[in-house]
């Protein structure tokens, strides 16, 4: 009778964790989408992929360059841009540097107390935009 016990006991616990299984891979399927909801969204992605292909062919075909005057105006506002934006940083660390040196604080923690954000905080270098001194073009193709 105790042996019919643990039998019971152990095939219980068996079927325990079965079913514990079970339910699992049940709230699994549920959460998945099912074929009907894949279908409809699969015709969607198709439709935008077509739509997409006929924007890409319309803009080969096009013929909507740049004139070399346009180019040049362009690169010159963008060198201008750099320039300015060059000077602006320069004037900016000499002016924080000046007020670090008055009051002994150093650099950096003058500017982290002001919340001075420098370029590299945001991924951005001085060294991606050096303008080429012969030419007083970029020397590097900036990212386009």
């Amino acid at each position: 009778m105790k042996k019919k016990c643990k039998d019971a006991e152990a095939e219980g616990t068996e079927l325990q964790k079965a079913l514990g299984t079970l339910e699992a891979k049940v709230n699994n399927m549920k959460s998945a989408p099912t074929d009907e909801e894949l279908e409809k969204r699969l015709q969607v992605l198709e439709k935008e992929n077509e739509v997409l292909k006929t924007k890409i062919a319309a803009a080969k075909e096009s013929d909507n360059s740049v004139s070399a005057k346009e180019g040049m105006l362009v690169e010159e506002k963008y060198e201008s841009a750099v320039r300015e934006w060059k000077k602006r940083r320069r004037i900016c660390l000499d002016i924080l540097s000046e007020i670090s040196e008055g009051s002994g604080k150093k650099v950096k923690v003058l500017s982290s107390e002001i919340g001075v954000e420098y370029d590299e905080d945001y991924g951005v270098s001085m060294d991606d935009y050096q303008l080429d001194t012969k030419r007083n073009t970029p020397s590097k193709k900036r990212k386009r």
